[in-house]
């Protein structure tokens, strides 16, 4: 994590000092603050003297779709399960970019990756590999690497919730993918449902019997046949035993 630090010391000291030449005190509280903010899981770690060679990846979060906004998730690069580089975010042209450092010892290995989310707090695995291949650069600021991570229909671990709701979907508007939150206070049959404004129903996201908890799932724009949705304004359903709650989403292509 010292790497991390001093690379991140240097990334942002860099983009402030040039902006406002004045301000180091506050430059230097921006730079721990933003290293402070986000930390891996402890077993994220890398002894960087022991790896010969490195290599970069410069990249955004992609999450069921859509890239992540969230400054505190975290990256990890792994080789066999072994931890090689490990990178939080740094605000870059509007985006959460990483900066991300791979360490190594051996040419053409795979390279994998696991992402901290934030938003939900937990390790999502990265459906997307490389291969290691010494002191290349992988993305750019303005052409970034994609680490996709997607979760599905799941119970987030934690309280019973108090009462039946659907919260809030994110992002809303959405162009590729928005998460819909609910919450059940008590086992029920639970059916989540999209509708289009003249009232018909066009996909079913979920439709089975659900234990106490808060869930998340993904609505990718389609309809039940894989059609992509046309622009305009959606309705979310769900539905159990015995009430219905609605919201109201937006999707533009």
């Amino acid at each position: 994590m010292i790497d991390v630090f001093y690379k991140k010391v240097i990334l942002i000291w860099a983009r402030n000092v040039k902006n406002h030449p004045g301000s180091i005190a506050a430059i230097l509280i921006v730079i721990f603050s933003s290293f402070l903010a986000a930390q891996a899981p402890q077993e994220w770690n890398v002894n960087y003297n022991d790896y010969e060679f490195f290599m970069t990846v410069t990249g955004i979060a992609v999450i069921n779709g859509v890239e992540s906004t969230n400054p505190e998730n975290v990256i990890a690069a792994f080789v066999n399960d072994e931890c090689r580089g490990v990178d939080t975010t740094t605000e870059t042209q509007g985006s959460q970019l990483f900066f991300l450092m791979v360490r190594n010892n051996i040419n053409s290995e795979i390279v994998t990756f696991k992402l901290y989310n934030a938003e939900i707090d937990s390790v999502l695995d990265c459906t997307n590999s490389i291969v290691f291949s010494v002191s290349e650069g992988i993305g750019t600021v303005d052409e970034p690497y994609d680490f996709i991570a997607n979760y599905y229909v799941n119970s987030i671990i934690g309280t019973i919730p108090e009462k039946f709701e659907l919260l809030t979907n994110y992002p809303n508007p959405f162009n590729s993918s928005t998460s819909i939150r609910f919450s059940i206070s008590e086992n029920a049959d639970v059916q989540l449902s999209i509708f289009n404004m003249n009232g018909e129903r066009i996909i079913v996201l979920a439709n089975e019997r659900k234990s106490a908890g808060d869930y998340i799932v993904p609505w990718n724009g389609k309809d039940n046949s894989g059609n992509n949705c046309a622009t305009g304004e959606y309705i979310i359903q769900m539905m159990n035993d015995n009430e219905q709650y609605l919201r109201k989403v937006m999707l533009i292509k």
